[in-house]
């Protein structure tokens, strides 16, 4: 009898909405420079590639000692308020549970730093089995470079072709081509559909319920 299929998750914009804290975070951190704050919708576009891409984004600077304070600045408030407002999108606690009961091995790759994912993870994910949580800093390459994600695929005992990819974004539609897994994009997070489409989306789900039906129905 075929195992059931894995499926590792992208968290922001995926599992978890936590864009307003990210926000927060990004605000606090730039203010010193002389940035104006930033509203959420702008940050939206801004996310997904890891902290140096979202604080050059933010600020237009290029220097690295500058970057590289301006990076610590955030993590030391985001470590602090990364759960103030995050919380799992509607739907999601029940998509897991389906998932969980038909026996899928389940996953989370990130490219937020790796203790902000773990953090976030423990606290609201906690009650689902996951076998392995992978932030950016975790010993891999970040997305969309495959390593992280084929990793994981031996973690969770599948071929990458057994492997379904959950994400909100181009990087993460490449990251799940790249490793030879099936690209199931969503479309409530961070990018927008035609972004999904482009880079390989073989399915899309517009609402968490849908994900469990397109993974255990096909």
């Amino acid at each position: 009898m075929r195992k059931p299929p894995a499926v590792i998750f992208d968290l922001d914009g995926t599992l978890v909405d936590t864009l307003d804290d990210i926000t927060a975070s990004l605000n606090a951190a730039v203010a010193g420079v002389g940035t104006p704050p930033y509203e959420s919708p702008h940050v939206r576009r801004m996310v997904g590639e890891g902290l140096p891409a979202l604080m050059q984004r933010a600020t237009g600077l290029t220097e690295e000692q500058q970057l590289h304070r301006l990076i610590e600045a955030f993590r030391q408030h985001y470590l602090t308020h990364l759960l103030d407002r995050s919380r799992l999108y509607p739907g999601m606690a029940e998509t897991l549970d389906r998932l969980a009961n038909a026996g899928c091995p389940l996953a989370v790759l990130s490219n937020k730093p790796h203790d902000a994912t773990q953090q976030i993870c423990a606290a609201l994910l906690n009650a689902w089995p996951f076998v392995s949580v992978l932030g950016a800093d975790a010993g891999h390459p970040k997305k969309p470079d495959p390593q992280g994600a084929l990793w994981l695929a031996n973690r969770l005992d599948r071929a990458p072709s057994d492997v379904y990819f959950v994400g909100d974004s181009g990087i993460d539609m490449q990251t799940a081509t790249a490793a030879g897994m099936i690209p199931l994009g969503v479309t409530w997070g961070f990018r927008d559909v035609e972004e999904l489409r482009l880079t390989g989306a073989r399915a899309l789900a517009d609402r968490p319920e849908q994900i469990a039906p397109i993974i255990l129905d096909a």
